[in-house]
This record gives structure tokens, C-alpha cells and sequence, in this order.
């Protein structure tokens, strides 16, 4: 049976995106970003993935439609992670084809994010590939999230795939019309161990709740064990992932 958390992911995702469709206050897009000066690795920008380093969250206060957002900030936390991503969908002054290659060598040590844009790039000449992207970044992005400690984290794991729509909606859209071949992606990632062979750290999703919100607020560290369940744990986590892959599975076969 399928656990009712990795349905409760894909509904919130439906719902979510509903909502995203009928907005008319779309943000315009943002300007390209130049790399110019940096090495692929100074542009990617990728988080120290060490799970044990002590955390120490910081607050910034940023500003939607004139409406104070308070985000924690710090290396590899989700804003960041988030606002890199975007920035790399927009890049300039580099080296496209080499950032594209440097990115596909560094994905399972960078945090699923990146994968999403791999998979943008991708689409542009191979819908396969695209695909396959976007379902393993899908994925690890739901991993990553149920082996957070802040129960407060889950509803970010549908807020992240939301916040890189600008960057997946060409493969997103294509998901629908090409259902036979995300779902054939969707078969090959689940039959083997892909999901589940990222390095990077879950801290970048981790960092989005709650209790990180708390810790910079209050100038706390955060040691392993305060965001991060146990090793324990992740066996559970890893299934309501593969159930998360099953519904969408189902999702995309039934649109055709």
C-alpha cells in the first residue's frame, strides 16, 4: 500500500501547481547573470556536503511585492541553494556546453536543485535525457526532505519543486505531453539505486524549516542530530520516496 506522506507530497504538488497556473502576477524574468571572471566551479558554486559540520544559520529579510520575507541564509541552506540555481538558468559570460558537462560530472554531490536545471538544459536537444533529470531531481528532492528532524520541512518538499517552475517548465510540460517517457524514467531511476546515490547533504532542504528559522533567530548552532534524523530513519524515508515514484508513475500513465 501506498504510504498516504508520499501522496500527501504529490497532492500538495497538484494543488500547488493549480494554484501557480491561474496567477496573472507572474514575476517578469529575471536578467541574465554574468559568470564572467569565474571558474565552472566558482559559477556552480556547489555546498560543502559534509554531513556532520556544526550549522549556524543566519536571517536575512528580503522583500516580495513590498512584504518582508525573512529567509535563512548561510552555505548550502535552500534559499541559496534555490537563488544559485536560478542564477545558473540565466547564466552569461560562460562557457554553456562546459557548465552543462561540469554540472551533469558533479550531480550526485550537488543538492537535487541543480539537478532541475541539468535537466532544463537538457531538454533543449534531448527529451530523454530531460526527463530523466527532472524525475531523479524530483525524487532526491522528496529524500533529502523526509530525512529532515523538522517535521516542518515536509511542506517544503512540494515549495521547492514550485520554486524552480521557471526552471522545469519546459521538461514539466513535456512530462505531460511525452507521459510514455518520463514514466520510462520514472521505471529505470526506481529499478536501480540512482535515487538514492546523491552525496550531498540534505541540510539544503533541511535548513528550510522551522526549527533552523528558530536556531538563526536566536544565534544557535545546530549540531547533526538537531536536523538531521538518524541513519535509522532513512530506510523509511527511502520507501515513501519509491511511493512517491509509484504515484507518479500512475499519474503519467493515466494522461494517456
Amino acid at each position: 500500500m501506498l504510504h498516504r506522506r508520499a501522496m500527501g507530497i504529490l497532492a500538495a504538488l497538484a494543488l500547488f501547481g493549480a494554484t501557480q497556473a491561474v496567477r496573472a502576477d507572474e514575476p517578469a524574468p529575471e536578467p541574465r547573470f554574468s559568470f564572467a571572471g569565474m571558474t565552472l566551479a566558482e559559477a556552480i558554486a556547489a555546498p560543502d556536503p559534509a554531513l556532520d559540520v556544526i550549522k549556524r544559520p543566519q536571517i536575512e529579510i528580503r522583500r516580495i511585492v513590498n512584504v518582508p520575507v525573512k529567509d535563512v541564509r548561510g552555505p548550502g541552506t535552500w534559499r541559496t541553494t534555490l537563488d544559485q540555481v536560478h542564477r545558473l538558468s540565466h547564466a552569461a559570460d560562460v562557457d554553456q556546453t562546459a557548465l552543462l558537462d561540469a554540472l551533469k560530472a558533479r550531480a550526485d554531490s550537488l543538492p537535487p536543485p541543480y539537478l532541475f536545471e541539468i535537466s532544463r538544459r537538457e531538454m533543449e536537444t534531448d527529451t530523454p535525457a530531460g526527463l530523466r533529470w527532472l524525475a531523479l531531481g524530483q525524487l532526491r528532492t522528496v529524500y533529502d526532505g523526509l530525512r529532515c528532524a523538522d517535521p516542518s520541512v515536509e511542506a517544503n518538499i512540494p515549495a521547492t519543486m514550485i520554486d524552480l517552475h521557471p526552471v522545469s517548465e519546459e521538461a514539466r510540460d513535456a512530462s505531460y505531453r511525452r507521459a510514455e517517457i518520463y514514466a520510462d524514467a520514472l521505471r529505470k531511476l526506481t529499478a536501480g539505486d540512482a535515487v538514492f546515490a546523491g552525496s550531498a547533504s540534505p541540510w539544503w532542504i533541511c535548513s528550510s524549516g522551522i526549527a533552523a528559522l528558530r536556531a538563526a533567530r536566536d544565534g544557535r548552532e545546530l549540531a547533526r542530530s538537531d536536523w538531521l534524523k538518524p541513519e535509522a530513519a532513512w530506510p523509511r524515508a527511502r520507501a515513501v520516496t519509491l511511493d512517491n515514484a509509484q504515484l507518479r508513475l500512475i499519474e503519467a500513465m493515466s494522461g494517456q
